[in-house]
């Protein structure tokens, strides 16, 4: 088997004989086959002049949504074909990008497919052996069969984010820095997930309505059934959204309790020591006249006057729940 990201096609029989074959012998296993697969790398030059090329057979409008570099999941009726382009996780994740979903291009038509990809599939060898498996006969197959492995592999990747937000949620009373980083590390998951996967959704959906020869009543069941698990993984991503953002706005909450505690604590210190700090200011004033001036336990007399002042301020606040 070629590596991840190179260029080949198969050639499969009426039976589902698949017979892999180099990319520069695929127009001419066209004649003869029954279905033509045809995977382009699209970082190759000469693999996308040969996509250019009148022997690819795809008209101008085709190759250029083939080759675009940002797409977004569709399926759009292009003359006697269509262009359909999903995502799924990557066979080599870039640490860079959030959710790890490539776009996979195809043009499809009554007895071929020709794709593109510009990063691996993780999904790709799986798609390969059910090709080599003979369970892909004609372009509908094809594309029910990749939209299966996608959404396979689609569905525990977004369970993983739902259960590090479970761990979250039970964290959210002991939140630190690392819990608020992980947390907004969840919410963008999910908002690039969703990003997505509604079109995706959307783009199968519209393979299961629209009349395209190449989908026979069999395709547009199977099709059902990935657009109904698709559904099913949009709900859960909307609800990991939305307890994501309950989690944030319980931690708001939570910061926003103990900034109020400490500012009621100090304001209940700065109440007590403001009549303990008059008394201090008033009885050290160098002035004749100053009680307990010339007593020789003034000075005991002056502080135990403020011992009690602070203890009495400090039973009433108690005694109103301030402290």
């Amino acid at each position: 088997m070629s590596a991840p990201g190179a260029s080949f096609a198969y050639a499969i029989s009426e039976a589902g004989q698949a017979t892999q074959l180099p990319l520069d012998g695929a127009e001419l296993a066209a004649a003869n086959a029954h279905f033509l697969w045809v995977h382009v790398n699209g970082s190759d030059p000469a693999c996308l002049a040969w996509l250019r090329s009148e022997d690819a057979g795809i008209g101008r409008s085709a190759v250029d949504a083939l080759t675009a570099r940002e797409t977004r999941p569709r399926a759009a009726a292009l003359g006697h074909g269509a262009i359909v382009n999903l995502r799924g996780p990557d066979a080599d994740p870039d640490p860079h990008d959030d959710t790890g979903l490539v776009s996979i291009r195809m043009w499809a038509e009554r007895g071929r497919v020709v794709s593109l990809g510009y990063r691996p599939l993780a999904a790709m060898p799986d798609l390969r052996m059910a090709v080599e498996g003979r369970r892909v006969r004609d372009a509908g197959d094809f594309i029910t069969t990749l939209a299966l492995l996608l959404t396979d592999r689609l569905a525990p990747e977004i369970r993983e984010v739902g259960d590090r937000l479970d761990v979250l949620e039970e964290r959210v009373a002991q939140a630190d820095q690392a819990f608020r980083e992980e947390l907004v590390e969840v919410r963008t998951e999910a908002i690039e997930y969703r990003r997505f996967i509604w079109p995706q959704k959307e783009a199968i959906g519209r393979l299961t309505g629209t009349d395209f020869v190449w989908l026979d009543e069999d395709d547009r069941l199977k099709m059902r059934e990935v657009h109904d698990q698709i559904a099913r993984i949009f709900e859960e991503l909307e609800s990991i959204r939305e307890r994501a953002a309950l989690v944030s706005d319980q931690l708001w909450d939570l910061r926003a309790e103990e900034t109020n505690r400490r500012t009621l604590l100090l304001s209940i210190v700065a109440a007590i020591f403001l009549p303990l700090g008059y008394v201090a200011g008033l009885m050290g004033m160098n002035v004749p006249g100053i009680p307990f001036s010339h007593d020789p336990h003034g000075f005991w007399k002056i502080t135990g006057l403020t011992v009690l002042t602070g203890t009495v301020l400090m039973l009433w606040f108690r005694r109103r729940g301030w402290l």
